[in-house]
């Protein structure tokens, strides 16, 4: 079973905010401090915003059977 679809449709419906920086945190590899100093925000706004961008991912990816509970 591939997984691309799925990964792609989860991170999509992501909310924008949320979607930039788990993409650049965890595909592009960047640091909270280099994501931050890129979106020219606060690390504390990157660190939620990956925390909660990580949950809904994990959560679309369950609901979607890509991954077990």
């Amino acid at each position: 079973m591939s997984v691309r679809g799925p990964v792609a449709d989860a991170l999509s419906a992501l909310e924008l905010d949320d979607r930039v920086v788990v993409v650049r945190a965890c595909c592009r590899g960047q640091t909270v401090a280099e994501v931050a100093a890129a979106l020219g925000v606060p690390r504390e706004i990157v660190k939620a915003r990956l925390s909660s961008g990580l949950r809904a991912l994990r959560e679309a990816l369950q609901q979607n059977g890509v991954i077990e509970s």
